[in-house]
């Protein structure tokens, strides 16, 4: 009896111990669901932002472990809504043939009916060009312009101040075609370009406007600054801002008048410790002399009310020139207006 007893126990511990291991078992199994992969549920969240790219790359990470038919649909969609332009592309159509052929076999007729009127649909759309893309990088992607479209700001900077990697880095995004961009791609290329011809408006520009004004105009009306800097302002008052800013540029410049003639003519320093030798001053154009390097001739500007005449070399450098107040010297000075350098006129 006592043997018959102890077989019974033995026999209902078994029991337990299989009933616990099944258990265990199914609570693993619902934990390791799709819906409760964590990578499942960030791609779901990228792909309600329409972020189908990254959502795409980790979708791609879900089907190693999960041959769903919900993964499928996603990666198909993910691909037909961002990757149109890669239509001519033979990897680009066998990746997807292979999506929808797996994805075919999980599903039921409705289901596939479903497919079928979305796959005419996507066909029937026109598949966007890649060639104004390659352009733009072949062009401007030294200066990392691509990159600022893509969001990817960090290495747009790293573009702008190595010069697209010393040519590598475009050289590699020309041969990837690397065209993964917003829907109002075309809009923030034609910002780009007008504030890059604003700048450099302002930069070659010296004598008839304010450039510094025109720079800041073209800076404000690029894409990352216009949209993302500036979010909270309307685009119609951004607009107005930079259009002012434009115009007023070009209004408010120092009243140039003609070089008095006393001014023009040729003048001499005398002075050991400094590199200028003479100057050469015309009506529009002016010659400073070195000694120990080559002229440099600067365009004049005479401010009639402050009686000061600059000669930009430059839309950045010029130099400051004022008579003395015996009209006897012409005196290179700085901004504390201290005479560094003085000049006598040479008489003919």
């Amino acid at each position: 009896m006592e043997n018959n007893k102890k077989g019974t126990k033995k026999v209902n511990v078994k029991k337990n111990n299989t009933k616990n291991k099944t258990k265990k078992s199914s609570t693993k199994e619902k934990l390791n669901t799709l819906t409760n992969n964590k990578t499942y549920k960030e791609a779901e969240k990228l792909y309600k932002v329409k972020d189908y790219q990254e959502a795409y790359i980790l979708y791609k990470e879900v089907l190693k472990d999960f041959k769903d038919k919900k993964v499928y649909k996603r990666l198909i969609e993910c691909l037909t809504k961002d990757y149109t332009y890669k239509e001519n592309n033979s990897d680009f159509k066998r990746i997807l043939n292979d999506y929808l052929v797996s994805y075919r076999i999980l599903i039921n007729k409705r289901e596939t009916s479903i497919l079928d009127k979305k796959l005419e649909e996507y066909k029937s759309v026109k598949p966007e060009k890649s060639k104004s893309k390659f352009i733009l990088i072949f062009t401007l992607g030294y200066f990392g312009v691509h990159k600022f479209i893509e969001k990817k700001y960090l290495i747009g900077l790293l573009y702008l101040f190595t010069l697209g990697f010393f040519g590598l880095g475009v050289i590699y995004d020309l041969v990837n075609d690397y065209a993964l961009y917003e829907d109002d791609f075309k809009l923030n290329i034609v910002r780009y370009i007008i504030s890059l011809i604003i700048i450099i408006v302002g930069l070659l520009s010296i004598n008839n406007l304010n450039f510094y004004l025109i720079i800041i105009a073209g800076i404000l009306f690029m894409p990352i600054i216009y949209s993302k800097v500036l979010f909270l302002i309307p685009n119609i008052i951004k607009s107005i801002v930079i259009l002012i800013l434009i115009i007023y540029g070009f209004k408010t410049t120092p009243i140039v008048e003609g070089v008095p003639s006393n001014i023009i003519g040729t003048w001499v320093t005398t002075n050991e410790n400094t590199n200028f030798k003479s100057v050469k001053i015309k009506d529009d154009k002016s010659t400073i002399i070195f000694n120990d390097r080559d002229n440099e001739v600067g365009t004049n500007e005479y401010n009639n009310d402050t009686k000061i005449l600059k000669v930009y070399i430059s839309a950045t450098k010029y130099y400051k020139f004022i008579m003395d107040s015996d009209n006897k010297r012409l005196c290179i000075y700085n901004d504390s207006k201290t005479c560094n350098i003085a000049f006598s006129k040479v008489k003919k």
